[in-house]
């Protein structure tokens, strides 16, 4: 009778198990929902929505060390926007490819935050998935991608084509450092041949000097 109520006890509490886990979930999904959604359309800093703990737990644990950096680019951002399932916010940039640009991302559909930190040329993405599903951008964050990639695709060229001109340049010095080498390799396989006519006409200017004043030589 008791391992009957033993096995009864441990079945409920694993059917329990499976059915608190979803509920969880669905309680945190609703809780962010209820929060954000009255905010949208107001201007972030005005409505404190940095100050509220579920968001900043959030966005502290998804940041690390470049929260501080990302959240005074946030407070730029005019208002809180919707599209679709996405809430975020967008920093009030130049509108240049090289600004500093930040973006916060909450997917109502997954539960999941995101966030965008472009600093110059280096533009660094954060998620709280470990899965490797896509991350889900609204078209504002898409056009800074965009643009990041086509900066970087630009820079790149650059780099190869400076490669490209140092390389011809090392081989333009190269080719005269050859051929100031082959030159110096031809005097030196040449000067035997010079010595050995300077010593031959030199005997024969000795020859010429000792007949002119010897005819004897000369007829010997």
């Amino acid at each position: 009778m008791r391992l009957s109520n033993l096995l009864t006890v441990t079945a409920l509490c694993w059917l329990l198990s499976g059915c608190v886990a979803p509920m969880l979930a669905m309680s945190q999904n609703q809780l962010m929902w209820s929060l954000i959604k009255p905010l949208v359309g107001l201007d972030p800093s005005s409505s404190k929505l940095f100050e509220q703990p579920t968001i900043k737990n959030r966005m502290t644990a998804l940041l690390g060390d470049d929260y501080q950096d990302t959240l005074a680019l946030l407070r730029t951002a005019p208002k809180l926007q919707q599209e679709g399932t996405l809430f975020y916010l967008a920093s009030n940039d130049a509108s240049t490819p090289d600004a500093e640009r930040a973006s916060l991302v909450w997917n109502a559909q997954t539960n999941q935050m995101s966030a965008l930190l472009s600093k110059g040329e280096l533009t660094q993405i954060f998620t709280e998935s470990e899965s490797e599903q896509a991350i889900a951008w609204p078209q504002t964050v898409q056009t800074w991608l965009a643009e990041s990639a086509s900066s970087d695709s630009k820079a790149t060229a650059d780099e190869i084509e400076m490669e490209r001109r140092q390389l011809k340049q090392e081989l333009t010095a190269a080719e005269k450092k050859l051929e100031a080498a082959e030159a110096q390799l031809k005097a030196l396989q040449a000067e035997p041949v010079v010595k050995a006519k300077a010593v031959a006409q030199s005997k024969l200017e000795a020859t010429t000097e000792a007949a002119d004043a010897d005819p004897q030589v000369s007829a010997n």
